[in-house]
């Protein structure tokens, strides 16, 4: 019975480490799509603000 409680902290400290891979990902992901885009919405601001 004592091996069990290390299976269930090797699963948790797994689970917890994908977690935070997928949240990471996902900041990249989404700090490029902003990267890419922010420049084209505030040249189109600049733009009807000129106009």
């Amino acid at each position: 019975m004592q091996q069990a409680k290390p299976k269930e902290q090797l699963a948790e400290t797994g689970a917890s480490q994908t977690g935070f891979l997928v949240i990471g990902a996902a900041t990249m992901i989404a700090g490029g799509v902003g990267f890419r885009l922010l420049p084209r919405l505030m040249t189109r601001g600049a733009g009807a603000a000129a106009a």
